[in-house]
């Protein structure tokens, strides 16, 4: 295939589900979202062309569960191009949700991204309790051949991770980046409670090449609680970037 899934200005759509029974393995509700050329999900607020208005369209698709790059082991790549795609005026969309109550996904092995929010007006979504560029089990890099997760474009008032533990990603043994913000209206993004270059229980390294990125006049980024440790470069790197707190 092209695409695994397109979903094109549909609401309230549910890719997968939760599993609390045996989460990071791959039944039950999981979909297996592997091998295709281009996204493996793809979702946008309006079609690619289509005459845009101001604003965010609220599409609300929950992605859950799934594997999406991996094989059913979870322990090798089958790569889409990239993992999931927001773009194009959606917003109000949850990319996992809870680890400890089996919504979080494990997005791996992809040629270049695992998650791409981009766009004005890519809005008000959220990037939580996934497993990112690791096997599933969470002790072993299963990369990304960039990044994992990437904001560029306008894409603002977005959450990579969550106000508590379970909510946050893991984002390590990526290419490139752990997180990559760019250009100007790239703003207002949060990043808090991730594991960004270690195993599942932070006590060992799965690097990423950097931590994470925020660059090109990506602004007033709140990156809070995350370790980022074990990185092959640098931890957090910003250049022409104004407004971060790191706390």
């Amino acid at each position: 295939n092209d695409y695994g899934l397109v979903v094109i200005e549909a609401r309230e759509t549910i890719i997968g589900g939760a599993d609390l029974s045996t989460p990071w393995v791959c039944d039950g509700p999981c979909n297996l979202i592997s091998g295709n050329n281009e996204f493996g999900i793809m979702n946008q607020g309006l079609p690619a062309g289509g005459e845009p208005t101001p604003g965010t369209v609220d599409t609300g698709t929950k992605v859950l569960g799934n594997f999406i790059g991996t094989d059913l082991s979870g322990t090798s790549a089958i790569p889409n191009l990239a993992g999931v795609d927001l773009s194009y005026q959606t917003g109000g969309n949850i990319v996992g949700g809870s680890s400890t109550l089996g919504e979080g996904n494990l997005l791996s092995g992809n040629q270049i991204d695992g998650v791409v929010i981009r766009d004005a007006w890519a809005n008000d979504n959220q990037v939580s309790g996934n497993r990112i560029g690791t096997t599933a089990d969470g002790n072993n890099p299963l990369p990304h051949g960039e990044t994992g997760v990437k904001l560029y474009g306008g894409a603002s008032n977005n959450l990579i991770g969550g106000e508590s533990a379970g909510l946050g990603n893991l984002i390590s043994g990526n290419v490139l980046n752990g997180v990559w913000l760019e250009v100007e209206g790239t703003t207002n993004n949060q990043i808090l409670n991730n594991r960004i270059g270690t195993n599942v229980l932070g006590t060992s390294a799965l690097p990423n090449g950097e931590g994470i990125g925020i660059v090109r006049f990506a602004s007033n980024t709140d990156i809070r609680n995350n370790i980022i440790s074990g990185n092959a470069t640098n931890g957090l790197f910003l250049s022409e970037s104004t407004g971060n707190q790191i706390s």
